[in-house]
């Protein structure tokens, strides 16, 4: 999301409310980056995430979920929210899904 534009909040949250109601996406771990703190600074970056109300990390239900505030121009945050979401991928409940839908299709055949 990008931090350092308020006015897009709405369209963020509505975003994010579709991605999280998709079954698809059932347990899967949720990364918030608030983009652009250079420009928003961290206040403006923890202003962005609140705005998301209960659709951010707050809402995500069952599954793992975290923010780091970031900037995709210098790389800070990057690193750490993708190993955070690696490593969350591979514990995860989403991961035993999935591993449970292959066993399930090879069981069954081609």
């Amino acid at each position: 999301m990008d931090a350092s534009a308020p006015e897009r909040a709405e369209e963020t949250r509505s975003v994010l409310e579709r991605a999280l109601a998709s079954p698809e996406l059932a347990g899967a771990p949720l990364l918030l980056l608030a983009n652009k703190r250079d420009l928003a600074g961290p206040a403006g970056c923890t202003a962005a995430l609140a705005a998301l109300g209960p659709a951010g990390a707050e809402g995500a239900g069952e599954r793992a979920s975290r923010a780091f505030h970031a900037c995709a121009h210098s790389g800070e945050g990057l690193r750490e929210g993708l190993a955070w979401v690696v490593e969350a991928a591979r514990a995860g409940r989403r991961a035993r899904l999935l591993a449970e839908r292959a066993a399930a299709q090879s069981e069954r055949g081609p």
